[in-house]
């Protein structure tokens, strides 16, 4: 019964998902960058690598080069647009009161997130298939060799699933915490979302959800004897990199046994949100959680007498409107009814005032 539940759970989202504009605005952006990551000639490359002899070089436009391009475009993607693709869906269901209607069910709380967040890795999954469809479609125009769909599978299965599970999960995890689970979340993802994906696997090598560290040492392997330099992602070279045939990485049983490995990274953002998480209820909340603006009535019956009240007219010429008044209601409002996150903007506006003006021009423009 649970798995059906789930099954439903998943479905419904997922289908939910795939409706949304913002589907139609990812698979714009996806063909964006495939034109831009996966460039055939020019100065633009997503790998290349600094010849013995100083000259910059990129794979020609090949199926290999595509389907590892693929990867490295399903990575960036993952990064910088899936968590805002995915996230508020708990938020959604809080606010609209279904969450309470799922809460009373017999399915458990473990099996209500999973259900969630395979529905986000689902969705972002059918999106990263959408970039190596787009990426396949582009080599079969432009590109140059035979095809071999290999490459293509591999990269999908070892290197972007784990990283679309795991991102999904996370995602999940920064739903359910106090603090996280509303607009602050968002912006903490910004910098957050980037040093956990990008930087920690840099001192954790046994943690490499995207893979990028691997793929990074699989492909300077593959340039061994013709090169040094290797750079991933999207670089502009003053010199157009000449465009030479490339072996790509060599994955073997022991590459793919611990990209396989990597989906158990996925059990902890799950455990954790396990863990964190409050089943709609209110008393369980926590207190930072999002809360009814002081002053604003808390229950229907409340507001109904609020708005019951029959307000005495006013007398002709006593209106007497001025801006300041008005800015600074409505500065008083917005304060009152604001977020914690007010205290920190007050603060941070404070150091800005104070600091050097060179400091304050780089934290604005990190802003």
């Amino acid at each position: 019964m649970s798995l059906l539940a789930l099954r439903a759970e998943a479905e419904a989202e997922l289908l939910q998902r795939l409706r949304a504009p913002a589907t139609l605005v990812a698979l714009l952006a996806i063909l964006a960058g495939s034109s831009l990551l996966l460039p055939r000639d020019g100065r633009l490359s997503s790998i290349s690598w600094t010849a013995l002899d100083g000259r910059p070089r990129a794979p020609v436009f090949d199926s290999t080069y595509a389907a590892w391009g693929s990867a490295v475009l399903c990575a960036v993607f993952l990064v910088m647009a899936a968590f805002y693709l995915v996230t508020g869906s708990l938020r959604r269901d809080r606010q609209s009161g279904l969450g309470v209607i799922l809460a009373a069910t017999p399915l458990s709380s473990g099996a209500f997130l999973a259900g969630r967040g395979l529905a986000h890795a689902a969705y972002l999954g059918t999106l990263c298939l959408l970039a190596v469809g787009v990426t396949l479609l582009r080599f079969l125009w432009f590109g140059a060799g035979p095809l071999r769909p290999v490459d293509f599978v591999l990269s999908f299965l070892l290197f972007t699933l784990p990283g679309v599970l795991f991102v999904s999960m996370l995602t999940l995890l920064w739903e359910v915490t106090p603090g996280l689970r509303g607009r602050a979340g968002l912006v903490a993802w910004f910098f957050a979302g980037s040093m956990i994906l990008l930087v920690l696997p840099l001192g954790l090598p046994a943690f490499d959800p995207l893979g990028l560290m691997r793929l990074q040492d699989l492909m300077r392997a593959a340039i061994a004897g013709q090169g040094h330099s290797l750079a991933l992602g999207l670089m502009v070279r003053e010199v157009a990199p000449e465009r030479v045939p490339w072996v790509g990485p060599q994955v073997g049983p022991l590459v793919a046994a611990e990209r396989l490995l990597m989906l158990a990274w996925c059990l902890v953002p799950l455990f954790a949100a396990r863990a964190l998480f409050d089943r709609f209820d209110p008393a369980r909340s926590g207190p930072l959680s999002p809360r009814p603006a002081r002053g604003l009535p808390d229950t229907r019956e409340a507001a109904d007498s609020q708005r019951a009240v029959t307000l005495a007219p006013l007398a002709a010429g006593q209106v007497r409107p001025r801006p300041w008044l008005s800015l600074g209601a409505e500065a008083a409002l917005i304060w009152v009814c604001g977020s914690w996150l007010r205290w920190p903007l007050l603060l941070s506006a404070v150091a800005g005032a104070v600091a050097p003006a060179r400091a304050a021009t780089a934290f604005l423009l990190l802003l």
